[in-house]
């Protein structure tokens, strides 16, 4: 090639997940989600639900405070009690340092061709309550 091109790059991930988190005055957090595979030849094998202290939040266990399997469960409704959530406890002075925030998303893992691949939904933060 000579000169400048421009090349416009497509993709299609293997998931779109939507997710919609409310909070309750007892540090409740309901997460409404959907998870949809792209197409028909995609396999779902597993949704999780993660919340971490901090806005990196993904599977890996350096970014995530708590992950919680749904199966393959593709919509519908899950609470994390973030008042018996250990990781929640122990790491509070962490969430008050940073203005009471907490961070939640889901992921979405799907097989095709014997290979797995996790898609995310947005990265949603959310305001908890002191518990001073």
């Amino acid at each position: 090639m000579n000169g400048q091109t421009q090349v416009d790059l497509y993709t299609i991930p293997f998931s779109r997940i939507s997710l919609d988190v409310a909070v309750s005055a007892d540090n409740k957090l309901t997460l409404t989600y959907d998870a949809k595979t792209s197409n028909e030849t995609l396999q779902l094998t597993d949704v999780s639900v993660i919340w971490n202290y901090a806005p990196g939040v993904d599977v890996n266990n350096a970014n995530h405070a708590t992950l919680s399997s749904l199966g393959t469960k593709a919509s519908g409704t899950h609470v994390i009690d973030l008042m018996s959530d250990t990781e929640f406890i122990e790491n509070h002075y962490k969430i008050v340092s940073n203005k009471n925030r907490v961070y939640v998303r889901v992921a979405a893992t799907v097989t095709a061709e014997s290979k797995s691949y996790v898609n995310y939904s947005r990265v949603v933060e959310v305001i908890v309550n002191d518990i001073r």
